[in-house]
């Protein structure tokens, strides 16, 4: 056994940060009847998520190049419907593909598709470069010592 696992074997907790949501977006969830939180809760990313990150550039071409041989091949309607759901349908800086990736990835709750997050990105871009940032800031934080979260919930016991 390592010097270190000891310290490895101590309970350990990412932090995370919460961010207030939009009110505008607070006041549209109760109208359509859906339930928002009121604050969305980022992570601190890990070295995997990064090189994650960092790789969809990469998937991003990779799934241009499929799209062009739908397109190629007489599917363009269907190409064209693929890359919006992708978020590949205009030519976003590279910054921003990192940005969606790591709110994706990093976003404890609520949870977000790709769809989902460049929607707010566009309507509430604040509010997206608000929740950016405090991944950005957790990553320097480190964990810290404290309960780890729980892997899954366990329910009650009922009675007997």
């Amino acid at each position: 056994m390592s010097a270190f696992a000891a310290i490895r074997n101590l309970p350990w907790t990412p932090p995370t940060k919460a961010v207030p949501a939009p009110v505008a977006l607070l006041a549209a969830a109760k109208e359509a009847g859906v339930d928002l939180p009121a604050e969305f809760v980022v992570r601190m990313p890990t070295a995997a998520d990064a090189a994650f990150v960092n790789e969809a550039e990469s998937r991003a071409q990779n799934m241009a190049a499929m799209l062009e041989t739908f397109a190629a091949n007489g599917l363009q309607d269907k190409a064209d419907a693929l890359k919006a759901a992708a978020g590949l349908d205009g030519s976003p800086p590279k910054s921003f593909g990192r940005q969606v990736e790591y709110v994706l990835t990093c976003l404890v709750e609520p949870a977000l598709d790709r769809e989902d997050a460049l929607w707010v990105s566009r309507m509430f871009p604040v509010f997206f470069s608000e929740m950016f940032l405090a991944v950005m800031n957790l990553s320097g934080e480190g964990a810290t010592l404290g309960k780890p979260p729980s892997s899954t919930e366990t329910p009650p016991s009922s009675p007997p």
